[in-house]
């Protein structure tokens, strides 16, 4: 026997049993404390990785049961009273009448075609009119469209009218004001079309973020048109830039998940043109076909599929041009990594801006002269530093100042391309189209238009700094006016909606599900009204593609 324990076995039982019950005690306490403390991690787990929707579980719904049950009794013992039908269509036609007529316009026939065969004189019988819901700032209205009805007293003809203008959405009840401010609200101010709808609805008749989506497919389908002659103008010039930005864009083949896409940009400095292809790839296909047709100078940065792009293209009549902002980026590192042997680079880079800055406003002949005398001196001596650095053992291979003079020497000759005779309508860099593409914030959305939205790329703050501080360093006239670089998301966002739709013909998923109709017989024709209600933001990047333009009431200058 142990010492300490009793010898009596009644004892020892007891002893055995209190002992027992108090571990059972301790047990239970403890199981109470596991529980509670799971019961937090999982309100824990839930709030951060549960859904949000507040819904029943299945095993809490016969708690209700009985409930339920006694509802439904009662509910039966009534008798019912029958409400009177009501349609969506007789709703929303009250609200539409409630709207004020602003315009009215009067389409008749002509004198000749209210003469019957018989030589007797048609009779107005009765107008047609037609009711479109039109947009003005902070208000809805009507416009109606009165066509009066002739007939022969005789019958020796069918009664005459006058036919309808075009409309951009085929009988429908939508006027391009309304269109227009719709898909400016989208593209330009970034307003899902849910907002709109529920904006709208405070100024009359509801309309739904569906109808809405099927709008905002049969105006892209014009503004593509619109894109396709403004690509056909950019690659008609001499002289073009290009650049593309990543944008995130909601994969329709992985639900609720992200991926990177790319813009492809063109800009005609000379013809103050800019157009935006998007492709999900950053291989050399897009710009491959960008260039299909290109003959000239083009100016992109080192991106190593430009030059894959033009060996796909045999025979192709391009010259290459690199940016110098580019090459000066590399020695901005090197500096700011603390190597002040990028110095004397840095300035050589300086003086050469300062002389493009003087050179802005001459003409190419002039600037090409003036290069020639002020630039060509400075190109040479950059060349000499570049070549004394790869030589020097005390520059490393791998440091940021041997990778830029590599860069430079690597491209030197597309460098130096501004500065050649007969190259003064060139810009000393790239950076119009960079600052094109990222200063516009573009947003994009692939699967629905009324989910997040994702930004694209921004200049990082060093750079845009840089930037602000150096100025505009074109050799041409300063970059496009903001209007192009802003509405052009316009065309850009109808682009990405249509290369999306021209792969599932089925339509865009999710709510806004829309379906693309072929292409009406007279885009000009269809395209006025739109071009007239968007030409103070739109104009800009449509009146270089649309000739004339004498009848809308604007001008190429406007």
């Amino acid at each position: 026997m142990s010492a300490g324990l009793p010898s009596d076995p009644a004892q020892l039982q007891a002893m055995i049993l209190a002992e027992r019950k108090a571990a059972e005690e301790e047990r239970r306490i403890l199981t109470l404390q596991l529980r509670k403390l799971e019961a937090k991690v999982q309100a824990l787990m839930q709030q951060y990785f549960g859904r949000s929707s507040e819904k029943l579980d299945p095993n809490q719904l016969h708690l209700a049961l009985e409930a339920a049950q006694a509802d439904i009794a009662l509910a039966e013992e009534e008798s019912p009273v029958p409400a009177k039908p009501r349609t969506p269509s007789d709703r929303r036609a009250r609200r539409l009448e409630d709207l004020p007529i602003l315009e009215r316009v009067y389409l008749d026939v002509s004198p000749e075609e209210k003469i019957a065969p018989d030589g007797t004189p048609l009779v107005k019988i009765r107008e047609e009119v037609t009711d479109l819901v039109d947009y003005r700032p902070g208000c809805l209205f009507r416009r109606q469209i009165i066509r009066p009805v002739y007939a022969s007293p005789s019958h020796a003809t069918a009664p005459r009218i006058a036919p309808l203008p075009p409309r951009i959405v085929p009988s429908g009840q939508v006027a391009s004001g309304l269109l227009a401010h719709v898909v400016v609200s989208k593209f330009c101010d970034h307003l899902p079309l849910h907002r709109q709808e529920q904006m709208l609805a405070r100024l009359g008749p509801t309309f739904t973020r569906q109808a809405m989506g099927q709008w905002v497919g049969h105006a892209t389908l014009l503004l593509q048109s619109v894109h396709a002659l403004l690509r056909t103008g950019a690659l008609a010039s001499r002289y073009i830039q290009m650049d593309e930005t990543p944008v995130s864009v909601l994969d329709p083949e992985r639900a609720g998940r992200a991926r990177d896409a790319w813009l492809w940009a063109v800009h005609s400095p000379e013809r103050r043109i800019v157009i935006f292809e998007f492709n999900k790839s950053r291989s050399h296909d897009p710009p491959k076909r960008l260039l299909e047709g290109f003959r000239g100078v083009l100016q992109t940065d080192g991106f190593s599929a430009y030059d894959t792009a033009l060996k796909a293209l045999p025979g192709h009549e391009i010259t290459r041009a690199a940016c110098m902002a580019h090459a000066r980026r590399g020695f901005m590192e090197a500096l700011q990594g603390g190597d002040d042997r990028a110095t004397p680079f840095l300035v050589l880079f300086g003086k050469l801006y300062k002389i493009e800055a003087e050179a802005r406003d001459l003409d190419p002949d002039s600037r090409a002269a003036r290069r020639a005398e002020l630039s060509v001196p400075l190109l040479l001596q950059l060349h000499q530093r570049l070549l004394a650095a790869g030589a020097d053992p005390a520059v490393l291979p791998q440091s940021d100042l041997a990778l830029a003079a590599n860069y430079c020497l690597a491209r030197w000759h597309e460098l130096g391309l501004f500065a050649a005779p007969g190259y003064g309508h060139l810009l000393i860099d790239n950076n119009p189209i960079e600052r094109l593409t990222p200063s516009s914030e573009l947003h994009f959305l692939l699967r629905d238009g009324d989910n997040s939205e994702f930004p694209s790329r921004r200049d990082e703050p060093a750079e845009r700094a840089e930037r602000d501080r150096r100025g505009d360093s074109s050799g041409l006239s300063r970059a496009p006016r903001r209007c192009i670089a802003g509405d052009a998301c316009v065309v850009l966002r109808a682009l990405a909606v249509m290369k999306y739709a021209d792969s599932h013909p089925g339509g865009m998923p999710g709510r806004n599900r829309c379906k693309i109709p072929h292409p009406p017989s007279s885009i000009r024709d269809i395209f006025g009204p739109i071009l007239h209600s968007l030409k103070d933001r739109l104009f800009a990047i449509c009146a270089v593609a649309i000739v004339p333009t004498e009848p809308f009431g604007i001008t190429a200058t406007s």
